[in-house]
């Protein structure tokens, strides 16, 4: 036993240099081989290892690892040819020692290091046998369909569903073009198999919930790894776009009836881990930390995929109408490496919140944008938005909003990337609103419509002009931030900022008037905190002369329940009719490959501005937002301004916002002229000249506010 450490270290050793085989191959083969495995050889490695049981766990161990290293060294394309060849010989002597078979009995010892070590050795020879050999590994097959059958009685789950996922991911990450092929002939025999095994799994689950109120903790590992495996089974396809009904009938099928598991006393994590794969496949974004390097998913619409997104969303939607958010768990302590740090502030987990609201918002907007009932989509919105909100209030107690839509910045505070999802899908959602009543209007009897979604929005924070106002705020308004988010790999900000700027050409009212609520709401905090002094914001206010009455929904008591919005809407819904019509969202332009961009914009010539009624006042637009009824008012006496011209008619809010897009617009046309900026930014650069040029219109009062 002795002898044989050093021959092993020498052998870690030329395979971390790749450097050749100083010895036979079939030495080195009879070196790696387990105990249990028998190669015929002249030396004594093999009888010595047999014969001595001192240190054989740490010797199979090394073993183990040595092999899975020389199988990755010779897939490597680093490794020279010559020498890529003789570790392939050596792990071809193995295969024909049955070395798969000794790493599956392996994998079954109750020592977890020794299981653990075995079944990722044996998913590295299955891919290597696959990719190399474009064979798949029977023995592997057979092993992994036995220990699904035979679930709950089986104790071979854990290495057959780690083994899975190892493998899943290798090939995922594999871009070859037999990837599919591959992945069609190993999934293929799992299909008949793993649905009736998830069934059975959450079954067991319910059944040992009734009869004993602890949950055996082996359960929690088996969730765990086969979450992860549901994971990766979305991801190949959503990216390889594999249709095999085992892939098809996770989301549809699978993921549904997980959900049931919150209400189970499953570990914390494991419930998290549930809540981060719906969010994840909702959003079409599960699979991307299984590359190294930043992976595009294809853009192409898959409609039986679109299909099964819609089933799943409306089983989230059906679950949380029953009350499943109020049994979510969200952890209050802030975990330390599997710890609890007692001394640190004890806050909500904030990614387990952002991820419940973002797949309860993402399912509700693939329902809405289904509906074209405009009562049933008040409906809809009123209901999910409010048990939405009641959950948020409960655990960020969140005691008096200033405005109901600043939840989305308490709760993405941390994650940039779900915030804008989240301002993306409200904004999708808001429009798609203000197309139906659009529509709607053309029709007298529905002309009592049309202005509704102004009060709505701001009731059920879902505003897209207080979630761009917050956001910006967040970001202190400066434009070099918006720049980086714009020139970065992520497309998500570019998609939210462009969809918006499109809204605001149009939408150009609401959004002073949104600008003048915040500040009317900032002044009102400053005057119950007793602050003697007007906020700066409000020395910029809109001239007023004596005392302006205005109902600002925004500041709700905290005692205020959301209820009272169903007895709102006979008030909202006799609401003057607005002067602004919206169209449908235009597509958003491909700018990676706009090359008439600029001649376009030169074609146009000066981009013209939307004309707006001359009756258009800002305090009449708030005034049709005025809400009675269960709302309290307050009145603001607002200072009266020297100058009562029109260059006045700004807010601070408004004027900040609108010298950040003014910058944001100077530093990429820059950057275009030097050629840095590393897409075609023209179509860009017009939608900012053009919502530049109202607000430059209506300061020289060419149009009305």
């Amino acid at each position: 036993m002795e002898n044989l450490l050093p021959s092993l270290r020498e052998l870690h050793t030329e395979l971390l240099q790749a450097h050749p085989l100083q010895k036979d191959t079939q030495k080195y083969a009879s070196l790696l081989a387990p105990y249990s495995t028998t190669i015929r050889s002249t030396g004594p490695i093999c009888t010595e290892l047999v014969s001595s049981p001192y240190c054989v766990r740490d010797i199979t161990s090394l073993q183990l690892s040595l092999i899975q290293m020389l199988i990755n060294k010779s897939e490597s394309k680093s490794t020279e040819p010559e020498v890529r060849h003789q570790y392939t010989c050596v792990v071809e002597m193995l295969q024909q020692a049955d070395l798969d078979t000794a790493l599956i009995c392996l994998s079954t010892t109750s020592d977890m290091v020794l299981s653990n070590l075995s079944s990722k050795c044996l998913s590295c020879l299955v891919l290597f046998q696959l990719k190399c050999k474009k064979e798949v590994n029977i023995q592997w097959i057979q092993f992994c369909l036995k220990s699904l059958n035979e679930f709950p009685r089986c104790f071979t789950l854990l290495p057959c569903l780690s083994s899975l996922v190892y493998v899943c991911q290798g090939i995922l990450r594999d871009e070859t073009p037999e990837q599919r092929d591959i992945l069609l002939s190993l999934l293929q025999p799992f299909h008949p198999v793993f649905e009736g095994f998830c069934s059975s799994m959450f079954s067991a689950i319910n059944i040992s919930c009734c009869q004993s109120p602890a949950l055996d903790p082996k359960f929690n590992k088996y969730l765990a790894c086969l979450l992860e495996l549901l994971e990766v089974l979305v991801a190949l396809r959503i990216h390889l776009k594999l249709n095999l009904p085992l892939c098809r009938k996770v989301v549809s099928v699978t993921i549904p009836q997980a959900l049931v598991l919150i209400s189970s006393p499953v570990l914390y994590f494991v419930k998290k881990q549930l809540i981060l794969l719906l969010k994840r496949s909702l959003l079409k974004k599960v699979g991307e930390d299984f590359f190294s390097t930043q992976h595009s998913t294809s853009q192409t619409l898959d409609p039986l995929f679109e299909q099964d997104l819609q089933i799943l969303g409306e089983e989230l939607l059906k679950m949380v109408h029953q009350g499943w958010l109020l049994q979510v768990p969200v952890n209050n302590k802030i975990s330390s490496f599997g710890g609890f740090n007692e001394t640190s502030e004890r806050s909500p987990d904030l990614v387990v919140l952002g991820a419940v609201c973002l797949s309860v918002l993402r399912a509700l907007e693939i329902q809405l944008l289904e509906i074209t009932v405009t009562s049933i989509i008040v409906e809809k919105l009123q209901t999910f938005m409010e048990n939405l909100l009641i959950f948020l209030k409960h655990h960020l107690e969140w005691r008096e909003p200033l405005h109901l839509c600043e939840w989305v910045t308490l709760t993405f505070i941390e994650q940039d990337d779900d915030m804008l999802e989240v301002a993306n899908i409200l904004l999708k959602i808001y429009v798609h609103c203000e197309t139906i009543w659009f529509q709607a209007s053309s029709r007298p009897c529905h002309k009592v419509e049309v202005g509704i979604w102004s009060g709505l929005s701001h009731m059920f924070g879902s505003d897209p002009h207080c979630v761009f106002l917050l956001i910006m705020n967040n970001l202190a308004f400066d434009s070099s931030v918006l720049l980086d988010f714009l020139i970065s790999s992520e497309t998500c900000f570019l998609e939210y900022f462009v969809r918006y700027l499109k809204l605001l050409k149009k939408d150009w009212p609401r959004f002073c008037l949104s600008c003048t609520l915040f500040d009317l709401a900032d002044f009102h905090q400053v005057s119950k905190k007793g602050g003697g002094s007007i906020s700066p914001s409000l020395e910029d206010m809109v001239s007023v002369t004596g005392e302006c009455s205005v109902s600002l929904q925004a500041s709700l008591p905290s005692d205020t329940h959301l209820s009272v919005v169903g007895k709102q809407n006979k008030h909202i819904s006799q609401a003057p009719e607005c002067i602004l019509s919206l169209g449908a969202l235009q597509n958003l332009t491909a700018y990676d490959s706009s090359e008439d961009s600029g001649s376009e914009c030169a074609e146009q010539g000066p981009i013209p501005h939307n004309h707006i009624d001359d009756n258009t006042d800002i305090h009449k637009e708030m005034g049709k937002l005025e809400l009675k009824g269960g709302y309290p008012d307050f009145h603001i006496p607002l200072p009266p301004t020297e100058n009562a011209d029109s260059t006045n008619h700004f807010t601070g809010t408004q004027k900040k916002c609108i010298r950040c897009l003014e910058e944001l617009q100077k530093s990429i046309d820059t950057l275009q002229r030097k050629k840095l900026f590393p897409y075609n930014p023209s179509a860009l650069l017009r939608l900012l000249v053009h919502v530049l040029t109202l607000n430059k219109d209506m300061r020289e009062g060419k149009i009305s506010h």
